[in-house]
């Protein structure tokens, strides 16, 4: 999820680091304050089973190994 009105975060590593291990990824682009407070973070990564596994207000400085771990191979 890209969260907030009218500014969305990079998630161009998180994609990339996606396609390169085959892991399916789609980015819902959410605009609306009240969902950017309430995960109160601006990039927030969802399981398919809808945990949360990670969040942040940018990129994650190693996607490699965050899609790595999240997928169980990390």
């Amino acid at each position: 999820l890209r969260l907030g009105r009218g500014r969305h975060a990079d998630s161009a590593p998180l994609e990339a680091a996606a396609r390169e291990r085959g892991v399916p990824l789609d980015v819902l682009d959410v605009e609306s304050e009240e969902a950017r407070d309430l995960y109160a973070r601006e990039l927030v990564l969802v399981r398919p089973d809808y945990h949360i596994a990670w969040r942040g207000n940018s990129p994650p400085t190693a996607a490699g190994a965050l899609v790595a771990r999240v997928t169980g191979h990390g």
